[in-house]
C-alpha cells in the first residue's frame, strides 16, 4: 500500500484507500484496522480515522460500535436501488445545470473530458488504467451536479456515487466500455450547452443504463454478490 506525503494526510489517505476500495484490494467486510493501517503508512492515527469518517460519509466502510471500521458489503438490490436513485437525481437537476451552466463550466467540464482522451489514447486492455478512468467519471458527474448548488442534493449523489465503482474495476472489457463512455459523455455536455432539456436526460438515462447493466454482468460473472 502506497504511502502518503506528509502533507494533506487526511486527503491523501482517503485517496489511497478511496482506490484499495474501489479496486477491490479491500474486500467487502474486510475489517479495517486502525493501527495496522497507521503502521502501514506511517502516520498517527488521527488522519486515519480523519479518512475512514470521509469513507464512511461515502458509504464505501461502515463502523459497527464496539467491533470496528469494516469495508460495506453490498448486495445486487442495493446496486439497483443506488442507480434509480442516482437516475432521480440526475432527471431532476438537468434544467438547473443548464440554467446555471457558465463559460467557465464549460470549460472546466471539457478539460476533464480531455483528461479522459489523453487517458484512453493508445492504451490498450492490458495498459489501460481503469482506476484513474473511474476517478475522471466520478468527477465529471460530480461537477455536473455541483451545478444545482444544492449541498444535500450533492452530498446524496456523493454518497451513491462512490461504491458503484468498485465492480467496475473488475470488468473484462473496461477499456471499451470506457471509450463508449466517453463519447456519452462527449455527447451529455454537448446536448447541455445547447440547452436540450429532453435530450440531455435520455441521454444520461442511456449513459446509466448501459453503466448499470455493464456493472450487473461484472457481478454476475464474478459472483460478487
Amino acid at each position: 500500500m502506497k504511502r502518503p506525503n506528509t502533507n494533506l494526510l487526511t486527503e491523501q489517505i482517503y485517496d489511497i484507500l478511496w482506490v484499495e476500495i474501489v479496486q477491490r484490494n479491500l474486500k467487502p467486510n474486510e475489517k479495517l484496522d486502525i493501527n495496522q493501517l497507521a503502521q502501514q503508512m506511517g502516520v498517527s492515527r488521527t488522519p486515519i480515522m480523519d479518512a475512514l469518517a470521509r469513507l464512511e460519509n461515502d458509504g464505501l466502510v461502515l463502523r459497527r460500535n464496539r467491533v470496528g471500521t469494516f469495508v460495506t458489503p453490498f448486495s445486487k438490490a442495493a446496486f439497483l436501488n443506488s442507480f434509480m436513485s442516482r437516475d432521480m437525481v440526475e432527471q431532476y437537476i438537468t434544467p438547473i445545470i443548464i440554467t446555471n451552466l457558465t463559460s467557465q463550466d464549460i470549460e472546466e467540464l471539457e478539460s476533464l473530458l480531455e483528461n479522459f482522451d489523453d487517458l484512453i489514447t493508445n492504451a490498450n486492455d492490458d495498459s489501460f488504467d481503469y482506476g484513474t478512468y473511474t476517478r475522471y467519471d466520478y468527477d465529471f458527474h460530480s461537477k455536473l451536479v455541483q451545478l444545482c448548488r444544492n449541498d444535500q442534493i450533492i452530498e446524496f449523489y456523493r454518497s451513491l456515487n462512490s461504491h458503484m465503482q468498485i465492480a467496475r474495476a473488475y470488468s473484462k472489457h473496461a477499456l471499451k466500455r470506457a471509450t463508449e463512455g466517453l463519447e456519452e459523455h462527449h455527447q451529455i455536455l454537448q446536448a447541455l450547452v445547447q440547452g436540450e432539456v429532453e435530450k440531455a436526460r435520455l441521454l444520461q438515462h442511456t449513459h446509466l443504463t448501459r453503466s448499470r447493466d455493464g456493472i450487473l454482468t461484472i457481478l454476475d460473472e464474478h459472483d460478487f454478490l
